[in-house]
C-alpha cells in the first residue's frame, strides 16, 4: 500500500500547490467574470504555474538535494516565483477591464467634486475640442483625434491609427478620460495598447518556457527514498517476507490472531488494576507455554476479543507468548 499512499499524498500537495499558485496568478486580473469563470481561470494558471515550478526546479539546483531536494523545495519556490510572474502579466494584460475599488472610487469621486465645486466658484467652461483632443491622444498612444463632439457634460473624440478607430471619453468639466474604446481586430487593440502587449508577451514567455523546460512529474518513489534512505526495493522485500507470517497476522488455518490485535490493548495492559483483573491460571496452559517456549511462566492474562479466548503469556525469560481459544499460536522474545 505504501506506493500508493505516496503517490496519493503527492497529489494532494500539487493540488493544494496548484491552487495556490492560481490564486496568487489571478490577484492580478481584473477581467469582470463569474464564479465558475474565476474557478476555471485559477485552476489554468494555477496548473501553469505548477508546471513552471517542475521546470524551472532544476535553475535552483541547491534545493535539489539532501531533505530539501525529498521535500521537492525546488518546485515549491520556482512555482512561486512563476506564479508572481503570471500574476504580473495578466495585471498588465487587463489593466483599465475592471472596475475600481471601493475606496479608490470614493477617492476620485471626492477629488472630482472638490474639482468641480472650484471649477463652479470661478465660473469656469467645459475644456475646449483643442484640450480634448489633445488629452485623448495623449490617452490612446499612436492615435490621431479626427474628430469629436460635447456631449451633455462629456466630450466624445474619435481617433484613427491606419485603419483602426478608437473613441476616447472624457469628462467636459476636468478632462478625465473615463473610457477608451478601440474598434477593429482583437488583436491590433491589444498590441495597440504597450501594457496590454507587454503583458501578453510575459505570459507567451512563461508558457512557452515552461512547456520547453518541463521534464514530468517528480518520482514519488524515489523521493519517498531520499528522504527515508529507504529503497522502495527493500520495503517490497520486507513486506513480501512478512506476508502471511504467523507471527505477524497469525496462522488462520489454526484459527489464531497476529500479536498485533494486543497493540489495541496497550493502554488497559499498562494499568496495573487492568492486569490484576485479567489474570488468568490454569495448570494446561501453562505446561502448553512451558513446552513450546522452553521458559516457565511468569504471568498470564485472559481477554475476551471478537468472540475469542486470548491469552498472553510472559515468560521468566522476557519471551511474550499468546494463545487462541487453546490452540497455541507463537511467542516474540523481548528481552533483547
Amino acid at each position: 500500500m505504501l506506493p500508493g499512499m505516496i503517490l496519493f499524498a503527492q497529489l494532494g500537495m500539487y493540488v493544494f500547490l496548484a491552487w495556490t499558485y492560481g490564486s496568487i496568478s489571478m490577484a492580478g486580473c481584473h477581467w469582470r467574470r463569474g464564479f465558475a469563470a474565476s474557478l476555471a481561470l485559477k485552476a489554468l494558471f494555477g496548473s501553469a504555474a505548477l508546471v513552471g515550478g517542475f521546470s524551472f526546479s532544476a535553475f535552483v539546483p541547491f534545493l535539489g538535494s539532501g531533505i530539501l531536494g525529498a521535500l521537492q523545495a525546488g518546485v515549491l519556490v520556482a512555482g512561486l516565483v512563476t506564479s508572481i510572474l503570471l500574476m504580473v502579466s495578466l495585471r498588465l494584460l487587463t489593466h483599465g477591464s475592471g472596475s475600481p475599488r471601493p475606496a479608490e472610487l470614493a477617492e476620485r469621486l471626492r477629488k472630482k467634486v472638490e474639482g468641480l465645486e472650484g471649477l463652479l466658484s470661478s465660473k469656469a467652461k467645459a475644456i475646449t475640442e483643442k484640450d480634448a483632443f489633445r488629452l485623448a491622444e495623449e490617452r490612446a498612444a499612436g492615435y490621431k483625434a479626427e474628430g469629436g463632439r460635447l456631449a451633455g457634460s462629456e466630450w466624445i473624440v474619435d481617433m484613427k491609427r491606419g485603419d483602426a478607430v478608437a473613441t476616447v471619453v472624457l469628462d467636459a468639466w476636468d478632462g478625465e478620460v473615463k473610457n477608451v474604446t478601440r474598434q477593429g481586430s482583437a488583436a491590433r487593440a491589444l498590441l495597440g495598447d504597450g501594457r496590454k502587449a507587454a503583458g501578453l508577451l510575459l505570459l507567451a514567455a512563461v508558457i512557452t518556457a515552461s512547456l520547453l523546460f518541463f521534464r514530468g512529474f517528480p518520482d514519488p518513489e524515489k523521493s519517498f527514498e531520499e528522504f527515508s534512505g529507504i529503497s522502495m526495493g527493500d520495503v517490497r522485500n520486507l513486506s513480501r517476507s512478512l506476508e502471511g507470517l504467523p507471527a505477524f497476522v497469525g496462522d488462520e488455518g489454526n484459527g489464531c490472531v497476529g500479536p498485533t490485535v494486543f497493540a489495541s490493548y496497550y493502554s488497559q495492559l499498562r494499568d496495573d488494576g487492568f492486569v490484576r483483573s485479567h489474570l488468568y491460571s490454569d495448570p494446561g496452559t501453562e505446561a502448553l507455554v512451558r513446552e513450546r517456549s522452553g521458559q516457565d511462566v511468569g504471568i498470564m492474562i485472559r481477554l475476551e476479543h471478537e468472540g475469542k479466548e486470548l491469552i498472553l503469556a510472559v515468560t521468566a525469560g522476557m519471551k511474550t507468548c499468546w494463545l487462541t481459544d487453546g490452540v497455541f499460536c507463537g511467542c516474540i522474545d523481548a528481552s533483547g
